[in-house]
């Protein structure tokens, strides 16, 4: 059983001084979720360029009813009206369609100028989105905004105005429906639920938007790239569930495979600061006598090192306790099979029984006390049993597996790989700019104009930076959009079952997302999560505040852009879900220098920036090199201290040789055709079936018999040969 060793603290903080120089870290006050606030998640779907459209809707409005007329109304007159202009949605005449659209939105939209605030127009919006749920509006508004997105022939807000609108609409419905189902007592939880399992069967909604995805990237550039990417995001999120769900999920799995519960999640915890205070000089002979200070204080507590602590970290600070570590059942079988072959014959001195002593038995209940089955090691192990047992068993190959996510895995993988590398290059020609002035060099590759201004020459330098403000606000919502959707198809498929996940992962990993993603860290981290590229008197509810009775003053600025963490921990997050377990993708992250934008994430002290990037160094620390380490005993520290071990874990030590070993190529490719039998058994072609496809691997597969047979069957055939 490996051995861990114990740093001395003043030793520690002496050989981290110079690095908490290097590393500066500015506290983040943040909350890692499945979405933003209610108002804030309406508020970024609408680019600056296009609230002022909404007078236009107001005006198609008041054609029909004058201010203050809707709500004089009786509830059957509202419901007529609603269905004549989803009616006018099928007319032929253009500027017939448009201004249904303009109404149905502004109705969508809480009819706003009979509003008294803020919060009484959140109510409105709720009430009339599930209303248009109610009265079937989504398959038409659907439909509509495909053939608008086909149609287009331009990339500006003119031309591409029908297909905002219904997308606007369409949007409205999928953020109420997913609030209305995370509210517990909500009356219309049925409603939403109905909604969700009509939108996420046989993944058509998924798929459709991620087919627009891949037109958009191919050049047609007059769909609404942000609005397609956040309809996405909400659909997934709609239909599978967020991570709440997920978690869920993943216990009933685990329940049904006769798995034990979860361990205790460790996101959420207080993480200390790397820098609390500039730590002091040690001396030499301290460091020299460190090891027995360390002896003493097991004894006697040391006063220095008490008042290094009390410097180092403040009582203010709420401290994490360590991770309940995990131990396999292959840790266990190895500890078993070494302490028995090493105390073989040992006998009880006092009992004289034969075993082991009694430390070994503490040690091996321990193990079994943090006994860990992962749920996907039990399905890869069944998808293996069930290749080796096909030919004798005989029993028929079925799929047992049923809900939205396999729904939207099927409707996926035939295209798969397309849409994956739709949506990254969606994502590096998004990738926000350090600098708005700069000009960017995919600009005449992929272009956001059908959801913002057309530069103008004559344009005064107010319209300049407005523009440029909204272009980086616009750039920054695919990122998050895009990020939340990748994180959530990973964790989904990984519960579904394994394979569906490592297919997708190898996907992206073939497609360098992870590579990517560094790449969008890899800045002053710290600029870009508290960087406001908003306007609040050019938000939504801010600036329909005109019609309000009781116009709304303009909101404070918040201290960190909610949109950009979110961002970043969802990337970290995908990352650290691609290369986890696959040893040569963390050799290229390493020779990639994935660990300078790395370090960069840790200058943000937030829980979760900090632990993600911790666990993607962590896995990388034994392919560093010793003077690595020397230099960032810091971030070993922090590694140890927060992030979940194993109990065989030799993560602090350097690998057995400076290269792969050639064992890991085989295993990729064993692995990568256990993936391709199971895709091509269940979601392939129908002329097999999947028992002839297991039986096929089989088949191919070498069989490796045991050393002695070699010698058994030369005896065998000498002694025949000597008998004829």
């Amino acid at each position: 059983m490996a051995v861990r060793h114990r740093v001395p603290r003043l030793l520690l903080a002496g050989l981290a001084q110079r690095e908490e120089e290097q590393i500066p870290e500015h506290t983040v006050e943040y909350t890692y979720g499945d979405t933003d606030s209610f108002q804030a998640e309406i508020e970024e779907f609408f680019t600056y360029a296009e609230v002022p459209e909404l007078d236009e809707c107001v005006a198609a409005f008041s054609a029909e009813y004058e201010r203050g007329a809707w709500s004089g109304l009786e509830a059957k007159q509202q419901k007529a009206f609603i269905i004549e202009q989803l009616d006018h949605l099928e007319s032929a005449t253009l500027a017939v369609r448009t201004s249904a659209l303009q109404r149905l939105l502004y109705y969508a939209l809480g009819v706003f100028a009979e509003c008294r605030d803020a919060e009484m127009q959140l109510a409105a919006i709720r009430r009339s989105a599930l209303q248009l749920i109610a009265l079937g509006a989504w398959p038409i508004v659907l439909q509509l905004f495909k053939t608008s997105c086909a149609d287009s022939k331009g990339a500006t807000l003119a031309s591409s105005q029908l297909a905002r609108l219904s997308a606007d609409i369409l949007y409205i419905m999928l953020c109420v429906a997913g609030e209305t189902l995370a509210a517990p007592d909500s009356p219309d939880t049925a409603c939403a639920k109905t909604f969700a399992a009509d939108i996420g069967q046989d993944g058509v909604v998924a798929v459709l938007l991620l087919e627009l995805l891949t037109a958009f990237k191919e050049g047609a550039w007059g769909i609404p790239a942000k609005k397609t990417v956040l309809m996405l995001w909400k659909t997934v999120l709609l239909t599978c569930g967020g991570l709440d769900a997920h978690r869920r999920a993943k216990i009933v799995a685990r329940e049904a495979a006769a798995l034990p519960g979860e361990f205790a999640p460790m996101t959420g915890a207080p993480v200390p600061p790397m820098k609390a205070t500039p730590a002091p000089i040690v001396p030499l002979a301290t460091l020299a006598n460190a090891q027995t200070r360390v002896a003493a204080q097991e004894k006697t507590p040391d006063t220095s090192e008490v008042n290094l602590q009390t410097q180092t970290q403040p009582p203010a600070q709420p401290v994490k306790t360590p991770p309940m570590p995990k131990a396999t059942p292959s840790d266990l079988k190895h500890f078993e099979e070494h302490v028995r072959g090493k105390y073989y014959g040992w006998r009880d001195p006092v009992t004289g029984e034969i075993g082991v002593p009694p430390s070994v038995r503490e040690a091996m209940d321990v193990l079994q006390k943090h006994l860990y089955v992962s749920l996907s090691e039990k399905q890869l192990d069944a998808e293996i049993a069930r290749v080796r047992t096909v030919r004798t068993t005989g029993a028929p190959v079925v799929n047992t597996r049923s809900g939205p996510v396999e729904e939207l895995y099927e409707a996926m993988y035939p295209h798969m790989q397309g849409y994956m590398i739709a949506i990254l290059r969606v994502l590096l020609a998004a990738a926000p700019v350090p600098q708005i002035a700069q000009p960017r060099k995919d600009d005449k590759q992929i272009h956001f104009t059908a959801e913002l201004r057309l530069p103008d020459p004559n344009q005064s330098l107010a319209d300049v930076a407005f523009d440029a403000l909204d272009d980086q606000r616009l750039r920054e919502t695919i990122v998050k959009g895009i990020a939340g959707t990748l994180l959530l198809l990973l964790k989904h498929f990984r519960v579904n079952h394994v394979l569906q996940e490592a297919h997708l992962a190898t996907i992206l990993c073939e497609a360098r997302c992870s590579s990517l993603a560094l790449k969008l860290l890899n800045r002053d981290l710290h600029a870009f999560v508290v960087q406001q590229n908003n306007m609040p008197s050019m938000d939504l509810f801010h600036f329909v505040g005109k019609w309000r009775t009781e116009p709304s003053e303009e909101p404070p600025q918040a201290p960190v852009c909610a949109r950009n963490m979110h961002a970043v921990v969802s990337l970290l997050r995908v990352v650290q879900k691609i290369v986890k377990g696959n040893t040569n993708r963390v050799l290229v992250l390493v020779t990639e220098k994935s660990v300078i934008a790395l370090k960069r994430c840790l200058q943000v002290s937030n829980p979760f920036v900090q632990l993600y990037a911790l666990k993607i160094l962590k896995m990388q620390v034994p392919y560093l090199g010793k003077g690595w380490r020397k230099s960032n005993m810091m971030i070993l520290s922090r590694i140890d201290r927060l992030v979940r071990h194993r109990f065989h874990d030799g993560w602090f030590y350097d690998c057995q040789s400076d290269s792969a070993p050639p064992e890991l190529k085989a295993e990729s490719d064993a692995f990568q055709q256990i993936i391709a039998t199971f895709n091509a058994a269940f979601y392939g072609p129908p002329e097999h079936s999947a028992s002839d496809i297991y039986s096929a691997l089989w088949l191919k597969s070498r069989l490796r018999l045991p050393g002695r047979f070699a010698i058994n069957w030369a005896v065998s055939h000498a002694a025949a040969e000597s008998t004829a």
